[in-house]
Formats: structure tokens, sequence, C-alpha cells
């Protein structure tokens, strides 16, 4: 499996995919890669305002993947003012 998460970490998209998605595939496999290999799990820090939003764990960056693509472009509008999201 650890050798399989490096082919993926360098390889190349496949036809039609974007310079931006073939680096997320790329930093998703390392993550994994660097989870396996030292136990480390992917932080994520992203600055919303004043405040800074941080995920310290698989199931946080999951999560937090997850309202970004549900929400997409309202989704710092939403951090911002909505009443039932505060993360």
């Amino acid at each position: 499996m650890i050798n399989q998460c490096k082919k993926l970490s360098m390889e190349a998209a496949g036809k039609g995919s974007t310079k931006k998605d073939l680096n997320s595939q790329r930093n998703l496999f390392r993550d994994i890669l660097d989870f396996f290999e030292y136990g480390y799990s992917p932080e994520i820090s992203m600055k919303i305002g004043r405040d800074s939003l941080q995920t310290s764990s698989w199931s946080e960056m999951i999560q937090l993947n997850f309202i970004k693509h549900f929400l997409g472009g309202g989704f710092v509008k939403h951090i911002q003012v909505g009443f039932l999201l505060h993360l």
C-alpha cells in the first residue's frame, strides 16, 4: 500500500485533468503516505476574515472538504455570518 501511495503521489494526472487537480491529487497521496509512514495527520489552516480555521485530523479535514464543496462559493460568507455552522 505504501508503494502504491508513493507512485500516486508522483503520478501524472489523466488526460484532460487540470494542473490544480494534479496538484491536489499529489498532495492528497503525500498526506496519506505521511500518515502510513510516520503517523502524521494532515493539517489545514485557512484565514477567514480576522479568524483562523484549523483542522488537525482526517475526520476534521473530510468534514471541512464536504462543507466547502456543499456550500461552494458561499462557504466563507456562511462561516462569517452563519448561525448554525461555526467551526
